[in-house]
């Protein structure tokens, strides 16, 4: 009979904070109110729920733009906040998607581990730089475009290989526990959205609880969004209370099963965006 060796958990002391905090834990179930959280679970296992009059939308995408060293020059992508308070992107991830493969085709393009607010309605643009145009500036964005957009304030650049010109492709936005906050897609069902330097637009729909492409045939404006293209504005309460959270790590662990941290939050008061774990051995050696 082999026997496994029990260890005391309660040898580490558990931290945990709640609500905009970068760096966060994988979550094993959330929702709006309360979430279960678990150190080691997959991103890609964790549940997509989703949350009404979302307070950013990806709003305008370019996945087709003039050519540098034969690669897009100017994709990007425009994200607005539809709330009546300052938000912190890092709260957030942007992630891109393969709708023919489903939720697990997710690939994440946006984590952010620092402060970026973007105030209520204004815009953040994310501009990517795929290697072959790595050497044009905030100015040749800004001249391209005539807009007066500045680099880590409301512009910022994104390295990756870029949006698909071609086969279904979609961007999804959520909150750090993997919420989602919005879904936009194109070249869906065979359609071709994508066209040479023209921009594609959507508007979030409070009766289908959906953002919708509204034109693909746009000329670019990053970091504008138009009065008709902005829906019912999403009024954020900003929450009395801090986030209730209680310890549910087990007592005992084994060396082969190894120690997973669970905690379990919640608030009657707001969406929880953001889990941070910090912990600490008891024993001092």
């Amino acid at each position: 009979m082999i026997r496994k060796k029990l260890y005391k958990s309660k040898l580490l002391s558990l931290g945990l904070t709640t609500l905009m905090l970068a760096k966060p834990m994988e979550v094993m179930a959330a929702s709006t109110k309360t979430l279960l959280a678990t150190e080691y679970i997959a991103e890609e296992n964790v549940k997509i729920n989703e949350i009404q009059i979302p307070e950013l939308l990806i709003t305008e995408i370019l996945p087709d733009s003039k050519n540098v060293n034969g690669s897009d020059a100017y994709e990007f992508i425009e994200v607005y906040n539809n709330s009546n308070v300052e938000l912190n992107l890092n709260d957030y991830k942007l992630y891109y998607n393969y709708p023919d493969n489903g939720d697990a085709s997710d690939t994440l393009w946006v984590d952010i581990n620092k402060d970026i607010k973007i105030q209520p309605k204004a815009t953040i643009v994310f501009w990517i730089k795929n290697g072959n145009n790595n050497q044009l500036t905030v100015e040749d964005f800004n001249n391209n475009f005539k807009t007066n957009l500045e680099l880590n304030v409301n512009l910022f650049e994104l390295s990756n290989g870029g949006m698909a010109n071609s086969g279904a492709r979609a961007l999804r936005l959520t909150t750090s526990i993997k919420e989602q906050v919005d879904f936009i897609s194109y070249n869906m069902n065979g359609v071709k959205d994508t066209s040479a330097d023209k921009s594609i637009k959507y508007r979030y729909d409070e009766s289908s609880s959906k953002s919708i492409m509204t034109t693909n045939k746009s000329d670019p404006d990053p970091g504008t969004v138009k009065d008709s293209d902005k829906p019912v504005q999403a009024n954020i309460t900003i929450p009395q209370n801090e986030a209730v959270t209680e310890d549910i790590t087990a007592g005992n662990f084994t060396i082969e099963e190894g120690l997973i941290f669970k905690v379990k939050a919640s608030s009657n008061e707001t969406n929880i965006k953001t889990v941070k774990l910090s912990y600490k051995n008891n024993k001092i050696i």
